[in-house]
């Protein structure tokens, strides 16, 4: 769809940036947070944890449905070059930076 610059397509691209702008935002402010306000930093980890624990479960998701279509259990549209870069780098990104949330979140509890 970014290909074919559907007009449509582009507010989602930039929703997106957004959202994961949000996420840095979020890690910064779990930074930030003082000792003092315990309330606001037990939210932000539980928030944090959240975001983690559903980056992981989309990056296995995709991954998992993404290796079915590639041995062609599933009929999806993509090539061989889109199956291999999602698969080696994109989908592993996801459950990395996940874990990483998890662990920040959980190491300011």
């Amino acid at each position: 769809m970014a290909l074919n610059r559907d007009p449509g397509f582009i507010p989602v691209v930039w929703a997106t940036g957004v959202v994961k702008l949000g996420g840095v935002l979020l890690l910064l402010c779990l930074i930030r947070s003082r000792s003092s306000c315990t309330k606001i930093r037990r939210w932000l980890s539980f928030i944090c944890i959240s975001a983690g624990i559903f980056m992981i479960l989309c990056g296995v998701g995709n991954f998992i449905t993404i290796s079915l279509a590639a041995i062609n259990v599933l009929d999806f549209d993509l090539d061989t070059y889109a199956i291999k870069w999602r698969l080696l780098f994109w989908e592993p990104f996801w459950v990395i930076g996940g874990s990483f949330y998890v662990l920040a979140g959980f190491s300011k509890k």
